[in-house]
């Protein structure tokens, strides 16, 4: 039988300080890459404090008032929201989703849109303001 003899104290000292000289090199980043990891955690900070969209995702949409249909038949209209003018998007519009067609811009003041919104044949949601709640500070 052979017996093992532990290492001397000269040769643990050797194989830490190889160890940790491995453990630096492989941990060490270029600058190229710091600059992707800090960018990339930038990215999901500025991610998680965008406030979500509007109802149903249509608060991306800008109607320009070239795009403004004046009737549509209410059975299609499954959704509704208006939308009020906006830094990015000036136009006071409702925001319509047509079951058949897709999204479609309204007039306010179509006497059509007036009639039925006043008949309660749909209903159109406010736009809801977008406010970064404060926290509380002790």
């Amino acid at each position: 039988m052979t017996t093992h003899e532990p290492p001397s104290s000269d040769a643990r000292s050797i194989c830490r300080s190889s160890f940790s000289s491995r453990l630096n090199s492989t941990m060490s980043l270029s600058a190229s890459q710091k600059f992707l990891l800090s960018l990339a955690a930038v990215i999901v900070l500025v991610a998680l404090q965008v406030p979500a969209g509007e109802p149903f995702s249509l608060g991306q949409i800008c109607c320009e008032t070239e795009n403004f249909y004046m009737r549509l038949p209410p059975a299609r209209v499954t959704k509704c929201y208006e939308q009020t003018p906006r830094p990015n998007c000036q136009v006071h519009a409702f925001v319509v989703l047509d079951s058949k067609k897709g999204i479609r811009c309204m007039n306010p003041k179509s006497p059509w849109l007036k009639k039925q919104m006043k008949e309660k044949r749909f209903v159109c949601h406010r736009q809801r303001k977008r406010t970064l709640k404060r926290r509380r500070t002790c």
